[in-house]
């Protein structure tokens, strides 16, 4: 009986991760080892204040995730803006921003 596992297995199973492995390593963003390098911000604005005008100074409350990916800023925002505690004619503003230092 033959072994179940035969060296044409065991090097085609080398070749697959050895082609994965390289895929990811020469697919990564150069800056994912930068780490979390922006901020989603999810802020609560007044009621008598407009959009454009409402900032961490001027918000009621806000939370804030560091993000790696400027994309994920819009998705973690949502989330984030569900922790927040609205009352009736106040809004809320998710933005995204570059971390300093």
């Amino acid at each position: 009986m033959r072994d179940v596992l035969g060296f044409r297995h065991t090097a085609g199973v080398a070749l697959i991760l050895a082609a994965g492995w390289g895929w990811v390593w020469a697919f990564t963003p150069a800056h994912a080892d930068e780490g979390r390098s922006f901020l989603a911000v999810a802020l609560v604005c007044p009621a008598n204040l407009a959009g454009p005008d409402c900032s961490r100074d001027t918000a009621l409350d806000m939370a804030v995730q560091p993000v790696a990916l400027v994309t994920e800023c819009a998705q973690v925002g949502v989330l984030l803006a569900t922790h927040l505690a609205l009352q009736p004619g106040e809004s809320h503003k998710i933005l995204c921003e570059r971390r300093r230092g």
